[in-house]
């Protein structure tokens, strides 16, 4: 902020300290404080505070002239001041004395509300702290919660593999049985046709039949025969 060559009629001044607080890390220096410390969209806690600046002056003071970008006083005016009012204890203070008072005092009035901007950053980052203890012991207390969760349900996976693994081998060993049943059956079979074949050249024709073929022939002969 550069100063003023001439103060505002009203003595309001539209320039504003712009203070900005953050934590760092431990044993920084100033050479490690740079401005990218203080951007807001790298997610740090950044605290602002703006200091508004205050013109004071006394109201019996000279009126102060810029002459060549320095400040001389109106000899006039203070020819007239010294003239129209007698000094009193408070107002025989010299100009530079009372103007360092008030400096002092502002000062001393801007340090205190630093100090108390300081306090309340640290309150701050204490309460912050103690606020991320109990989070810390949430998240751990969650994080054994589902790591038991997931060990219950590896378990539960794990009897089941179990289980249709062995209905996998059982059912294996039914169909295994099965074939073997199936091809006994087959031999079987085929050993009951083999004797029923077997029997049935055994026995030769029948008496009837051979009775029959008999007369039959006998019939034809004698038609055939003159």
């Amino acid at each position: 902020m550069q100063a003023q060559k001439i103060a505002p009629p009203d003595l309001n001044c539209k320039d504003k300290f712009l203070i900005q607080c953050t934590i760092v890390p431990f044993g920084a220096t100033e050479d490690d404080i740079t401005s990218d410390m203080f951007a807001k969209d790298s997610g740090k806690y950044i605290e602002e505070k703006k200091l508004r600046v205050v013109l004071i002056a006394p109201p019996s003071s000279p009126v102060l002239l810029p002459v060549n970008g320095d400040t001389n006083q109106d000899s006039s005016n203070e020819i007239h001041v010294q003239k129209d009012w007698v000094p009193t204890g408070v107002e025989n203070i010299p100009l530079p004395l009372r103007v360092s008072e008030e400096v002092k005092a502002f000062e001393t009035a801007r340090d205190m509300e630093e100090d108390r901007t300081d306090e309340d950053i640290v309150d701050r980052h204490v309460e912050n702290v103690s606020d991320m203890e109990p989070s810390k012991d949430v998240v751990q207390l969650n994080l054994a919660k589902d790591f038991e969760e997931l060990k219950s349900r590896l378990g539960i996976m794990d009897s089941k593999l179990s289980e249709a693994k062995a209905n996998i081998m059982k059912l294996t060993e039914e169909r295994r049985t099965n074939t073997e049943e199936k091809d006994l059956l087959k031999k079987e079979m085929e050993v009951l046709k083999r004797k029923m074949d077997a029997k049935r050249v055994e026995n030769g024709f029948p008496l009837l039949f051979v009775c029959m073929v008999a007369l039959v022939s006998v019939v034809v002969g004698y038609y055939i025969h003159p």
